[in-house]
């Protein structure tokens, strides 16, 4: 079975976000599942697999040398992607960290504000964090979804760079706004689970005397979503 065939839902996700022929960087690669897969499917030219643990890189230097890749994916031990400049990648996936790690990694390479290059981007947490940078950077989302693997709902996302900013709302940034106008059928038990949350979050100031009002507006978009409202708020 090819490995591709191999990867979970979110990195399948990921994969098929890939474009064809791309010069492909995965930042955080892990065990380099994701540059092994493409470039054993043909999709890429060639691949960064990065990550800023040697043991890692390690681990990943083996399996592509397992495979026969060497020559195909480049392994480098580094933080962010400043270093990766200088193979100028087409297509980069950033995949399994936190909204404000992946900000911060965005934030520091100039190099992606460029309209050829496409970010592929699946955070853990901060999700408004995320998406507010990408639009006040001039970051369009072309494209989101919910994608459910080994039993957890994750956000994957893709952008590109515009240059030009926009504003979400609170629900948009949350949710993302490709999402909230799709509603596929998973979007909308993720916003159903979102809700539960933050329920108790709601409950939980109350009882200190907290103010709630971000979570109250929030609960309101959910509630508007779930009753098939037009939903901007």
């Amino acid at each position: 079975m090819k490995q591709i065939d191999l990867l979970s839902p979110r990195l399948r996700f990921a994969a098929d976000s890939v474009r064809d022929g791309a010069v492909f960087a995965d930042v955080g690669t892990d065990h380099a599942k994701l540059p092994i897969a493409l470039v054993e499917a043909g999709r890429v030219s060639f691949a960064i697999a990065s990550d800023i643990g040697e043991q890692p890189a390690a681990i990943a230097a083996a399996r592509i040398a397992e495979k026969g890749f060497s020559d195909k994916i480049r392994v480098l031990v580094c933080d962010g992607l400043a270093p990766l400049a200088r193979f100028a990648p087409t297509d980069i996936a950033i995949c399994g960290m936190g909204g404000e790690t992946i900000v911060g990694i965005l934030a520091a390479a100039a190099f992606i504000r460029d309209a050829r290059v496409r970010l592929i981007l699946q955070p853990m947490t901060d999700f408004s964090m995320l998406r507010e940078y990408l639009a006040a950077q001039g970051f369009a989302v072309i494209d989101e979804e919910i994608v459910l693997s080994e039993g957890r709902m994750y956000q994957c996302l893709c952008a590109a760079y515009t240059g030009e900013s926009y504003t979400l709302t609170p629900l948009e940034a949350e949710l993302g706004r490709l999402n909230i106008e799709r509603r596929t059928p998973l979007f909308l038990r993720y916003v159903r689970r979102r809700k539960s949350i933050v329920e108790k979050q709601v409950a939980g100031k109350r009882l200190a005397d907290a103010d709630a009002a971000v979570e109250l507006l929030l609960l309101d978009g959910y509630n508007r979503i779930l009753e098939g409202k037009d939903e901007t708020a």
